[in-house]
């Protein structure tokens, strides 16, 4: 079967048998794949980290290791990509590297006026949440 001819999975059913305003649906899908990702991203960073590894180093391990995952999960389950994707990566990729050095300027400022490393990436990694929503649906997929 080809991949414009799948079928949709579960979760695409779920989503589009919802009463929710598509963008609300899609919002949710990201976040929920962000989520996946982030505990990816969250726990390599505190284990590198917690074994000696610079705050910033581990972040940006952390952060990079989530963009495969993410990007699987919001091509085929949230914005339900059917399109060859190699281009699509390479812009997601873009679009988290520049939400990466936003990301590490938070945590390093966050570092700077006292706040401990595990919990300023937190706070750091909340914030580039929503600005990637937007970006990776305005110039990877293409929606709205």
């Amino acid at each position: 079967m080809s991949r414009g001819n799948r079928e949709p999975s579960h979760w695409q059913k779920y989503f589009s048998d919802s009463q929710m305003p598509s963008t609300v649906r899609t919002f949710i899908g990201f976040i929920l794949a962000g989520g996946t990702a982030t505990v990816i991203n969250y726990g390599l960073f505190a284990g590198l980290y917690l074994v000696g590894a610079n705050y910033l180093v581990a972040s940006a391990v952390g952060y990079t290791s989530g963009i495969a995952v993410s990007f699987t999960i919001n091509r085929f389950l949230v914005f339900t990509e059917s399109s060859r994707g190699s281009h699509k990566f390479f812009r997601y990729t873009l679009v988290y590297l520049g939400a990466l050095g936003v990301q590490l300027a938070l945590l390093e400022l966050g570092v700077r006026i006292g706040i401990e490393p595990l919990i300023a990436n937190a706070i750091s990694l909340a914030i580039v949440v929503i600005a990637n929503y937007f970006a990776i649906r305005k110039f990877v997929f293409e929606e709205g």
